[in-house]
């Protein structure tokens, strides 16, 4: 119905506009002390689309097989995949 449809989309923009602002403080936050002073600067739009899209399939994922992708198993992931960038870092 359109009147999830225009609920789906707010909840969208709001996470998008969320995670915006994190990418920008942390590219700042980055550069401030000289972690990505050598990097190209990123596109932050781009960035935080792709991140929501990855959380959107994601969660299509639990929703369709919970038995084959767990929480637990994504939440693993995601600790697994921020333990390496802060290494590399």
């Amino acid at each position: 119905p359109p009147e999830m449809q225009a609920v789906v989309a707010a909840s969208r923009e709001e996470a998008l506009e969320q995670i915006r602002r994190l990418l920008a403080w942390g590219i700042a936050a980055g550069a401030s002390d000289g972690g990505l002073s050598s990097v190209p600067p990123v596109d932050v739009e781009i960035f935080a689309r792709m991140l929501v899209g990855l959380a959107e399939g994601g969660a299509r994922m639990v929703l369709d097989e919970p038995q084959v992708w767990t929480v637990e198993r994504f939440t693993t992931f995601a600790r697994q995949i921020l333990d390496a960038l802060a290494a590399a870092r």
